[in-house]
């Protein structure tokens, strides 16, 4: 070969290699500086841009391979990149910091948004469609900046009108609803096609001049049609419809937000998505304003490679009451024409909600393995934790398909009064393959005896026991109803006492055993036995000192706590006269689960104070010694 042919071809390659190759970069945004300015360079902390919105643009944003720090401040903004990461360069990552110090709220003044000199009209064309409807205000909205669909009238939240189905879509004012059936005084509409908010008062309140209104925009975080993305450590609290929205996505990573408050559903992975990491999350208190909520909901997936592990889901609803709502964890309908859709549902917590802590609806290729669900089900007439079927819907071209490889392995179900840990209710399919094994079911006072599963199917339906349940579906031989003994039930801590039944009780050929390496414990959290500071592995959403156990306690407890990340932190105990007695750790932890063994014979019996501090993060619980 020729030399020069050679080198030439080198240089080239080497010219296409390096111009491939993004060098990254960080940016900063600070909404709460005043020197801040999307004129700035974004490069340096003071030259930081003010809005996410900046850091999101297509032409002069963020590209593959750059970060986005966000800084402490009050953002009233959707953050909607327009760029995508590569796999060559990387994620585009947008990252609070500190973490949940950068709040995405969704509430808007009207005054911000309005036309300039509108003002609020009766509006004459719903009292024709209507005569009963003789209270609806309208205003005229900037077309430019709407993008609402609800309204706020002092602090007090009005949601959308819904359609019947109660599904809370937008409805066209041409009269092709019966609208006396379907709006109620108190709730509020936004037409997209006329940028006008209309509002249904009672008709006790002659204007909406006496309020001060706000609007709700409808997404906090809405990725759409994009790739190697990640989301990190935000606060989203009051959207319209979804805290963080993915569709169409493929390697995405939400990890270590905090979603709250949105009038749907806290995060939603829909349709054709594909490796999505949801991780070590918390949602909760959504699904306060439309309908079809839940906690964490991934709807109409087509591959498998969607991870939703280590999130907690909490006290979620579904006003509308629609079947199979509010529930803490969803997968729905993802099987569509023979696609490979499902995901895996791991180490997970679903507590106090008004739907099933996890549901599996139409679906296929799911994995439920370790997670812990406790008292689900407020809204239910029968609770369910663990819920598998579709009730009401006919025989389709691909039923056949779904409900098909679902696995449901080393969960703790622990139901409130009157309700069932498991149900399955399949009487529209005759294929599929439930394996479900190794799960402690329980409710209070129960045994194997206790009927907490129901099943509808061809062959049968109606409420069984353990043993019934276990002959019935052919599943759950190794399961067992037995009280799990969390630490702290009533404040939210699910790790498993030294004596728990769950404690090396689960699958004992899974190859991912617990991380010191023991056979699989059951639910969320395994059980370590301490030996000085001990760390689980698993990373918490947040910083958290958590009540002692035993309390009161006689001369030994075990104090645990979680760190969102690396830190130099103290745990003291004081007197109740504020007088140190001791110190227990004064050093760098990282962040995890941890806990420390208190043993300190010479204490005279009271009350002591256990104080954790972490950087700004204080917390302290009070402890009781008796001897």
């Amino acid at each position: 070969m020729n030399p020069r042919c050679f080198f030439t071809v080198t240089v080239i390659l080497t010219i296409i290699i390096a111009n491939s190759i993004h060098s990254q970069n960080t940016y900063y945004v600070n909404g709460s500086d005043t020197t801040a300015s999307d004129y700035n360079s974004g490069t340096s902390p003071d030259s930081a841009w003010k809005t996410i919105k900046r850091a999101g643009m297509y032409s002069v944003g963020a590209v593959a391979g750059d970060t986005v720090i966000v800084k402490p401040a009050v953002y009233r903004e959707t953050l909607k990149p327009s760029n995508s990461g590569n796999a060559t360069n990387g994620n585009i990552t947008f990252r609070s910091e500190p973490q949940f110090g950068a709040k995405l709220i969704g509430i808007i003044p009207l005054d911000s948004i309005i036309t300039e000199g509108a003002i609020w009209q009766l509006d004459t064309l719903w009292h024709q469609l209507d005569a009963t409807l003789n209270n609806v205000w309208k205003i005229q909205l900037d077309s430019t900046k709407h993008g609402y669909v609800e309204a706020y009238r002092n602090t007090q939240r009005m949601p959308s009108f819904k359609s019947l189905d109660g599904g809370g879509f937008q409805l066209p004012l041409d009269g092709s609803y019966i609208y006396s059936k379907q709006v109620s005084a108190g709730k509020s509409f936004v037409s997209d096609s006329l940028n006008t908010l209309f509002v249904f008062l009672e008709d006790t309140v002659s204007s909406p001049n006496i309020y001060s209104w706000c609007i709700t925009k409808n997404y906090g975080a809405w990725l759409k049609d994009k790739s190697f993305i990640k989301i990190q450590g935000f606060e989203i609290d009051s959207f319209a419809e979804v805290g963080i929205l993915v569709q169409g996505c493929n390697h995405i990573v939400i990890e270590g937000n905090y979603s709250h408050h949105n009038g749907r559903t806290g995060i939603a992975i829909n349709w054709s998505n594909s490796n999505i990491q949801i991780s070590n999350n918390e949602v909760a208190y959504n699904g306060i304003g439309l309908g079809y909520s839940s906690g964490i909901s991934v709807y109409r997936a087509t591959s498998p490679s969607i991870n939703v592990i280590g999130n907690v889901s909490h006290h979620n609803a579904d006003f509308s009451n629609m079947h199979s709502d509010g529930n803490g964890f969803i997968f729905d309908v993802c099987a569509d024409g023979g696609l490979n859709g499902g995901g895996i549902l791991k180490n997970n917590i679903a507590f106090e909600n008004q739907g099933s802590g996890i549901r599996i609806h139409r679906s296929k290729n799911c994995e439920i393995k370790n997670n812990t669900t406790f008292r689900n089900g407020s809204g239910e007439l029968s609770p369910t934790e663990m819920d598998i079927g579709d009730e009401f819907s006919e025989i389709s071209s691909d039923s056949s398909l779904v409900f098909d490889n679902i696995i449901v392995e080393n969960n703790i179900f622990f139901v409130r009064p009157g309700g069932n840990a498991f149900n399955i209710r399949l009487q529209n399919y005759t294929n599929g393959n439930i394996i479900s094994n190794y799960n402690d079911c329980y409710r209070n006072n129960a045994d194997s005896t206790t009927t907490i599963f129901f099943v509808k199917v061809p062959l049968h339906t109606g409420s069984l026991n353990l043993r019934e349940f276990q002959n019935l579906t052919e599943t759950n031989t190794n399961s067992f109803v037995a009280d799990p003994l969390f630490v702290n039930q009533l404040e939210g801590d699910f790790h498993l006492t030294s004596i728990s039944p769950c404690i090396n009780t689960g699958n004992p050929d899974m190859d991912d055993k617990d991380p010191d390496g023991t056979r699989n414990d059951i639910g969320a959290y395994y059980y370590h036995y301490p030996s000085g500071i001990v760390s689980d592995g698993n990373v918490p959403i947040r910083f958290s000192l958590y009540q002692n156990f035993p309390n009161p306690f006689n001369p030994t407890t075990k104090i645990r706590f979680s760190l969102a990340k690396t830190s130099l932190i103290t745990l003291k105990i004081f007197d109740v006269l504020g007088r140190e007695v001791t110190t227990l750790v004064d050093r760098e932890l990282s962040a995890g689960e941890h806990s420390v063994i208190f043993n300190y014979y010479n204490l005279s019996s009271g009350v002591y104070i256990c104080r954790l501090q972490a950087g700004q993060f204080v917390q302290q619980k009070k402890m009781e010694l008796i001897k």
